[in-house]
């Protein structure tokens, strides 16, 4: 069975005050019309780099390097779900495509990130709000699945069985943004 590689450094509760494992996110798979939705927001080519922020069992990555050929980087801080998402990316072949690092998504490196998904929870998604405003002004894209960035408003939420999926792209970092268009 594939590993996940430790590429991160291991988690330190200090730098994210406490923030870390299931602190972060439960683990939540997303379902089959998530992904639809989600990679339809994302629009990815095999251009892109996606970075997948608590990837769990990497599904969404796998599906994103299948139907898209774009590259991913998931990040798990749990090693079981990690080894377990790895293990996805070989079964499915798309290894030369997607990489699993075990570590803290608080700690990702997204400078070279073209798109993120990201399950955090509110306090998660408020730490990672720079990163992430970082990869929106370099023209990248985001989605987020059920917990809003704090202070960004999406370009597009699409709503999935009662479940939000939302787009932020540059736009999104201007405060006076008018209410984002549904999409069911």
């Amino acid at each position: 069975m594939a590993t996940a590689e430790g590429v991160l450094s291991p988690p330190d509760a200090t730098a994210t005050d406490g923030l870390i494992g299931d602190g972060l996110a439960p683990f939540n798979p997303s379902g089959e019309l998530v992904i639809d939705a989600a990679l339809q927001l994302l629009s990815l080519t095999e251009k892109d780099l996606l970075f997948d922020l608590g990837c769990g069992d990497g599904r969404l990555l796998v599906q994103a390097a299948l139907r898209t050929r774009s590259r991913g980087v998931g990040i798990e801080y749990d090693r079981k779900f990690a080894d377990r998402a790895a293990a996805q990316v070989e079964g499915q072949g798309v290894q030369d495509l997607v990489t699993i690092q075990h570590g803290n998504a608080l700690e990702a490196d997204l400078s070279n990130a073209t798109a993120a998904f990201v399950y955090l929870v509110p306090k998660g998604m408020a730490q990672l709000r720079g990163k992430l405003e970082g990869l929106l002004q370099r023209g990248g894209r985001v989605v987020t699945y059920i917990f809003s960035v704090p202070a960004m408003t999406p370009v597009q939420t699409v709503v999935v069985k009662g479940t939000r999926v939302m787009l932020y792209t540059a736009a999104s970092l201007d405060q006076d943004a008018e209410e984002a268009p549904q999409c069911n």
